[in-house]
């Protein structure tokens, strides 16, 4: 790819990523979602639903679609296509809050929910396509200061966002605060679509489907899927395969299933600060300012370090946040701590941004899609267990949801340290000079 065209592609990305993260601000799974839901009635397990939800949609979907995006020689029609849906059902949100919100509350929050499901597995269809395109695009050792550039860029206007959330909540009536958080959320998420369009993505003979494409040729004419079973099946098969052919790849999607099961607590942080200070919805806008700061500040040093050294200190700082958020909760009293979960829930959840890189470096040239596929399908399988966090609140409280994350994030930081290596780091013993045939 020429000079020109991966300076276009880096500044499209970036731009594309201040808009979506930006988009997300107003409408924060993390900050803005649970809170809505509680003004909404909705119990624990509401609340619980949301990062299942985030976790299924984003993760399982991708193997269905992975091998047909393997072989088809551009990504970026199948991507536009997919990530449409990753917006509309906001707009509907949007629409509906002034008909629903006060009178059937409970029909809103299925709404609410449904459109968070719509709009995850909608993210979990375009990710092996996003990937594809990424690795075709951008070198291996420049993918971190993207991700990275991407987030420091859209985090610095989301603080803005926070505040202007904040604002609103606390100026606007409800329902129609949240009216205007999802309309001003959907026209952002809207722009950032049509910038990805601006992608140009290189011709397949020097992309990151070559191999793939030589050694299978995409048909000439479009690419017509088989039935849904079979696809299903053969997806399966392609998963069970990519995973059975390295067991450092099966350590580490071991390690990162444990690592979301920890993640599942973190919906319930904003909603337990909130009732133990007594606070109103405006608390959102203030979750959102610290959630965005802590991003601007820590997403730089996380892709630096995963540019030059690799992506597995990154898991290590993660799971440290996860137990120190542990530890505030089960002892710690005061407002200082108690906003210090959502800094280092912040944290913690910075590794996401960069989980897929170490993914694809597990990848040889030309199956990226297939292994983001089938990480995507482990973790997808096994997310429905984090419902048990709605459960375990409304059973025994608080007070065990906050050692569930401690001993979740222990057992996943032991697999991390154990039995995961870096997979660049392996990369570069096999191809030294000295090495074994």
């Amino acid at each position: 790819m020429a000079d020109r065209d991966y300076r276009h592609n880096f500044l499209v990305l970036t731009a594309d990523g201040l808009l979506f993260f930006l988009g997300m601000a107003f409408i924060s799974f993390e900050a803005v979602l649970p809170v809505f839901l509680v003004r909404l009635g909705a119990p624990a397990l509401a609340i619980a639903v949301l990062p299942v939800v985030q976790a299924i949609g984003v993760h399982l979907p991708s193997i269905l679609v992975s091998a047909r995006i393997e072989r088809s020689p551009r990504k970026l029609p199948i991507l536009l296509r997919y990530s449409i849906w990753q917006r509309l059902p906001w707009a509907l949100v949007a629409v509906l809050i002034p008909l629903l919100a006060v009178g059937r509350p409970g029909a809103m929050i299925a709404v609410t929910l449904a459109a968070a499901a719509v709009t995850t597995f909608a993210a979990g269809l375009v990710l092996p396509a996003f990937f594809g395109i990424i690795a075709s695009t951008i070198p291996a050792d420049r993918r971190g200061g993207l991700f990275a550039l991407r987030s420091v860029v859209s985090y610095l206007f989301g603080i803005g966002a926070g505040v202007l959330v904040r604002v609103i909540l606390e100026r606007t009536v409800f329902p129609a605060n949240y009216t205007l958080l999802f309309a001003i959320a959907t026209g952002t998420l809207f722009a950032g679509w049509y910038v990805f369009s601006r992608v140009r993505e290189p011709s397949p003979a020097a992309a990151d489907g070559a191999a793939t494409a030589a050694a299978e040729p995409a048909p000439a004419g479009p690419v017509r899927g088989p039935t849904p079973m079979r696809t299903l099946r053969r997806s399966v098969a392609i998963a069970r395969d990519v995973l059975a052919s390295s067991a450092g790849f099966m350590a580490y999607n071991a390690m990162r299933v444990v690592l979301m099961l920890s993640f599942a607590a973190t919906a319930f942080f904003p909603v337990y600060i909130v009732d133990r200070l007594g606070l109103g919805d405006g608390a959102a806008g203030v979750f959102s300012i610290l959630t965005a700061a802590t991003f601007v500040v820590v997403n730089p040093a996380f892709g630096f370090v995963g540019d030059r050294i690799g992506y597995k200190p990154l898991f290590v700082v993660s799971f440290v946040a996860l137990i120190a958020c542990s530890a505030i909760g089960l002892f710690a009293t005061s407002a200082f701590w108690l906003y210090s979960l959502i800094v280092l829930s912040a944290i913690s959840r910075s590794v996401n941004l960069f989980a897929w890189n170490m993914t694809i470096e597990y990848a040889p040239p030309g199956r990226t899609p297939s292994f983001i596929g089938a990480s995507g399908l482990v973790i997808g399988l096994v997310a429905p267990l984090a419902i048990a966090t709605g459960w375990i609140v409304d059973a025994f409280g608080y007070g065990a949801l906050f050692a569930f994350t401690g001993a979740t994030a222990i057992a996943g930081a032991t697999i991390l340290l154990l039995r995961v290596r870096e997979p660049r780091l392996a990369h570069r013993e096999i191809n030294r000079p000295d090495a074994p045939a």
